[in-house]
């Protein structure tokens, strides 16, 4: 049919091409099983996207002529409807829960999209397995988006499962995920741009995506709860907040820190490990020597019931209001508990524990009170951040002398070695570490993407999170040219042969990365001038100044093991940024590269000791 002859009541199926805009449903995210986060159908040229899938959606094989022929005229969202009416609330929220954490298992999901098959009717099902062997455009069965949305929905609009069922609560929980899926977007590609040919729309898209689709090892996430909560934010000689980190914890909670550690594991795990068709349901005292006003305590924290989750998803906006789940990821069934997502509940009682007691401490002491919490607990993540940074330090022997070379110098050390005008301290980053290769110059930043644009896609709050993120590269900026002046003389004593420096901002909260997040703090890089060559003219980087890397705690562990085995860190730092993984991650180059190490002492005997810390700090509670 030629465009501009078809009768008029057919306009609004004519799909007008367009250059760079993949035309498929849903959304695509990455397929990394430890770290994922996602893109929209505008994809950024000429930027390599190497790890991408789509969603599964209805439409994928129920297709119009499919649906003719079987006398199907409802839409994807009618469809979803009336499977949201085949099954009680209860079974279908245990369904989708199974579908969490199948996804992960490759072998029970082969099995269940074989059954899922069979389940569906005959004529669409060449159409589901086409998309299956896709290899051009890869689709996701089961992806993470769609099975909370789907949870929402069931939660909002669910029935008691009077309704005759087609099929197995398992089976509707797939199709329900595949039916919403087909209704995600599409993107205002035509509203505000960010730059040419990236609207607000698909850069917010992303941000929520990213963010969305996050997780992290266990240990890791245990290890830096011992070190910034207990060993440093325990320290009495900077009390900057009123008390230890652990008396604020159980101030706001009416629990120690070793017993949340504990309690939340004893939940997370079995979830963690759970196969099908193993019960996924916990019983409610899950702990049997547990003391019950802790395990009460511990609950009100992490658990809510249905009408509870139902009242505070109504206040929130599809496709990525999942709030509710973050704070709740374990829904309260009266004598049973379903751990829903096991990530959001270990992120709930570790780097989540910051929000409860900023709230506690900003009802106590107002705005001064939240201050001086989000301060102390910045101090105690840089103070984290160093002791994993001073594993890479190598200490040479001086010629002739018992003595080594300093190599690792502090903040302190550069505002003495570079101070400012008029003797002032000058601006300075965390910082640096001298290497024979290049000078390493680490900040340290603590701070989370604010609820309102990770869900809300609000840019006037993504871009007030990205000034953060841009003072401390001007930190970093004003480092680099320092040692740009004198080679670092004023630190090691002599000037180097040559310098290079790689500048990298480390991250103890969370700033989400991806491609088209990366080419717009670059962008503001450009803008902003840092790391310039000169402060005039077209702008380009000082070819001594290597490019600024973005890295998180949990990735600073390879570098840590890398530098434990005496290999070259910085070459894993090239090696990222010139694979095609180099606007993404760190974590999602070691992934795939199948280098993502973790240094000794997150080994298996030191793992168990820590959580035999963690049992001593809880068993010894009255």
């Amino acid at each position: 049919m030629i465009s501009g002859r078809e009768p008029p009541e057919f306009s609004k199926y004519i799909m007008q091409a367009r250059n760079d805009v993949a035309y498929v449903g849903g959304t695509g995210v990455i397929d990394l099983k430890q770290f994922g986060f996602g893109v929209g159908r505008h994809l950024l040229r000429d930027v390599e996207m190497p790890d991408h899938s789509i969603y599964m959606t209805l439409d994928d094989y129920l297709r119009e002529p499919v649906k003719l022929e079987l006398g199907i005229s409802a839409s994807s969202r009618q469809i979803a409807d009336f499977l949201l009416r085949q099954h009680s609330v209860r079974d279908m929220l245990i369904a989708l829960a199974q579908l969490n954490r199948i996804r992960h298992m490759d072998d029970q999901l082969n099995e269940l999209r074989e059954a899922f098959t069979l389940s569906i009717p005959e004529k669409a099902r060449p159409a589901l397995n086409a998309a299956i062997a896709n290899e051009a455009e890869t689709h996701f069965f089961l992806a993470r988006q769609t099975i909370m949305l789907a949870a929402r929905e069931v939660i909002l609009k669910g029935g008691s499962g009077a309704a005759r069922p087609d099929g197995s609560p398992l089976m509707t929980a797939i199709m329900l995920t595949h039916a919403l899926a087909s209704d995600i977007g599409p993107l205002d590609e035509g509203g505000p741009q960010i730059w040419p040919g990236m609207s607000v729309a698909a850069l917010m898209e992303l941000v929520a995506n990213a963010s969305f689709n996050t997780n992290e090892w266990w240990v890791s996430q245990l290890d830096r709860l011992w070190r910034i909560w207990i060993r440093y934010g325990s320290r009495v000689n900077e009390p900057l907040t009123r008390a230890p980190f652990d008396q604020l914890v159980r101030d706001a909670l009416g629990l120690d820190i070793g017993s949340i550690a504990l309690l939340s594991l004893s939940l997370a795990l079995p979830a963690l490990h759970w196969r099908y068709p193993s019960p996924v349901l916990m019983p409610r005292q899950f702990v049997t020597d547990a003391n019950v006003s802790e395990l009460d305590a511990f609950l009100s924290y992490v658990a809510a019931d249905v009408d509870d989750l139902r009242r505070r998803l109504q206040q929130q906006q599809a496709p990525w209001g999942f709030l509710p789940f973050e704070e709740s990821p374990v829904i309260d069934l009266g004598p049973e508990l379903l751990v829903f997502d096991p990530d959001f509940l270990m992120k709930r009682t570790t780097t989540g524990l910051y929000w409860a007691v900023a709230k506690s401490e900003t009802k106590r002491g107002a705005e001064k009170g939240f201050r001086a919490w989000s301060k102390g607990h910045g101090l105690a993540i840089e103070a984290a951040v160093e002791e994993q940074l001073q594993a890479l330090v190598q200490t040479p022997r001086l010629i002739g002398t018992s003595e080594t070379q300093q190599t690792y110098f502090t903040e302190k050390d550069l505002q003495r070695a570079y101070p400012g005008k008029k003797g002032r301290a000058g601006r300075q980053c965390d910082g640096v570490i001298w290497l024979p290769k290049c000078w390493i110059a680490f900040e340290v930043v603590a701070f989370y993407v604010k609820v309102s644009a990770r869900q809300g896609l609000d840019i006037d709050a993504f871009r007030d999170d990205a000034n953060k993120l841009m003072n401390e590269l001007g930190q970093l900026d004003a480092t680099a040219k320092n040692l740009l002046g004198d080679g670092g003389q004023a630190l090691i004593g002599f000037p180097p042969s040559e310098i290079h420096i790689q500048p990298i901002l480390v991250q103890g909260g969370y700033f989400p990365l991806h491609p088209a997040i990366s080419a717009y703090i670059d962008d503001r890089i450009n803008r902003d001038r840092l790391f310039a060559r000169s402060a005039i003219g077209p702008y380009e980087r000082d070819s001594r100044i290597r490019k600024p890397v973005i890295i998180h705690m949990d990735e600073l562990e390879t570098l840590e093991a890398t530098a434990e085995r005496h290999q070259d860190v910085i070459q894993i730092i090239d090696d990222w940024q010139q694979s095609t993984r180099r606007a993404g991650p760190l974590k999602n180059f070691l992934i795939a590269a199948n280098r993502d190490d973790h240094p000794s002492r997150l080994d298996a005997d030191n793992a168990g000791a820590l959580l035999k810390a963690f049992r001593s700090r809880f068993e010894n509670v009255t």
